[in-house]
């Protein structure tokens, strides 16, 4: 006698279930079409594969900040060699170009001698 009485519970319980989910409302507003069922299924589709490609370009960002992370001792330390660098570069073509100067002075003073000396003889010249 248990054994029918349970049964019986556990059927009225089944088919209590099943007329609960029978009559749960699926969306409200009158009549759906198969057309726009069929919208509305493409569209949550589309919402979970931009969710998916979203957190997949999420991932993709954090594994290359951590990629970046890893090297960025060894860029540092290219950068600043490459500060160093540059720095004797700038450094060297300031001595050339300090050099220059200093040679067209001396290139000035001495042709302004040897006119100076051109005019001597010429002078000594029409003395004599």
């Amino acid at each position: 006698m248990e054994h029918m009485e349970n049964t019986q519970a556990a059927e009225e319980t089944r088919n209590a279930r099943r007329r609960a989910q029978n009559r749960r409302q699926l969306q409200k507003g009158g009549v759906i079409y198969a057309s726009e069922a069929r919208q509305m299924v493409k569209r949550k589709e589309d919402t979970e594969l931009e969710k998916a490609e979203n957190q997949l370009r999420r991932a993709q960002n954090a594994k290359k900040k951590a990629e970046h992370e890893r090297h960025k001792p060894f860029l540092d330390g290219i950068k600043a060699g490459a500060k160093m660098m540059a720095k004797k570069r700038d450094e060297k073509a300031k001595a050339m170009e300090k050099e220059r100067r200093v040679q067209q002075t001396y290139k000035k003073k001495i042709s302004k001698l040897i006119i100076a000396g051109i005019r001597l003889q010429a002078r000594l010249r029409n003395l004599m």
